[in-house]
């Protein structure tokens, strides 16, 4: 299963809970300022514009979490994720009483960032699984081994509890998906000194796969913290972004805000950091899911 897709339905469970608990918060708030004498300067959206607001995001969550269990229907619905998250800015703005300075700061939201993240991830799954399908129908490229031994196939040293795949192997491998000029599928022809069985064939394509299902996984294991990572940084960023707004003093000379808003800052640095890991992290995925996929055929000299 794609990370993107794992991660798409994590997003849409946590902006399906965000959503209905911001209605509730914020209704709550409004209703709490209605019927006191309480100024509050900064902006306030009307009830109808909150409703719609994490009513869309609702939506927009429980669309992710059919995409998670159905592909079928995947360009449709991203499309309807596109409109729902168009929709949903100007409604923001307009239903945001105060200036223009205020309305933009509306938009800072955990709600949208939330549909915004959801939005993204349908995107990406969508453009890895098309990326993936061209690749698919691209010619192979070949890449010719030459063995002395049969043996120099397997790793000398690691016995048990299974067999691994040599160094020397993986590393010309490697070597030869990353200077490719594009990524195709892999065609291995492994020329051997003498008869080689059918048995033993088996044996070292499996050991083969299993080397690569194995780097895919750490791969994947990476690419999972750093999303984590990614999403708790950017609702952290846009909380204290919410706070510092709303509730600092006008003259903002207190070390606390001070403080907060250089966390922010911060969070957000690390964001675009953490994004440019991930990248590289997607091409070393790339060609360790090429090199599984590869096709091993037997030369005998």
């Amino acid at each position: 299963m794609s990370i993107y897709q794992k991660n798409l339905r994590k997003l849409g469970l946590l902006l399906i809970v965000v959503s209905v608990l911001d209605a509730i918060l914020e209704l709550t708030f409004y209703r709490y300022l209605s019927s006191s004498s309480m100024v509050f300067s900064r902006q306030i959206q009307s009830p109808l514009g909150i409703c719609l607001k994490d009513g869309l995001g609702l939506a927009m969550g429980c669309l992710a979490c059919y995409l998670y269990d159905n592909r079928k229907y995947s360009r449709l619905i991203v499309r309807i994720q596109v409109l729902i998250l168009a929709a949903e800015l100007p409604i923001v703005v307009i239903t945001t009483q105060g200036n223009m300075v205020n309305r933009v700061d509306s938009l800072i939201s955990v709600t949208l960032i939330l549909a915004a993240l959801v939005l993204y991830t349908a995107l990406q799954l969508e453009r890895s699984e098309r990326s993936w399908r061209r690749i698919c129908d691209a010619k192979p490229s070949v890449l010719d081994l030459k063995l002395s031994d049969v043996r120099r196939w397997f790793n000398p040293i690691e016995i048990g509890p299974k067999l691994e795949l040599n160094g020397e192997i993986s590393s010309v491998v490697n070597r030869f998906l990353q200077t490719s000029k594009e990524p195709r599928p892999l065609v291995i022809t492994v020329r051997c000194p003498g008869k080689v069985s059918e048995p033993m064939r088996a044996t070292m394509r499996e050991v083969f796969q299993m080397y690569y299902e194995d780097e895919e996984r750490h791969i994947n294991g990476y690419l999972e913290r750093r999303y984590i990572r990614v999403m708790a940084l950017v609702i952290i960023s846009i909380l204290a972004v919410t706070v510092w707004i709303n509730f600092s003093p006008s003259n903002d000379e207190g070390v606390t805000w001070t403080i907060l808003s250089n966390f922010a800052a911060f969070s957000l640095w690390q964001i675009g950091s953490t994004y440019f890991e991930r990248s590289e992290g997607y091409a070393e995925l790339l060609q360790a899911q090429i090199a599984k996929q590869a096709e091993l055929r037997f030369w005998e000299d």
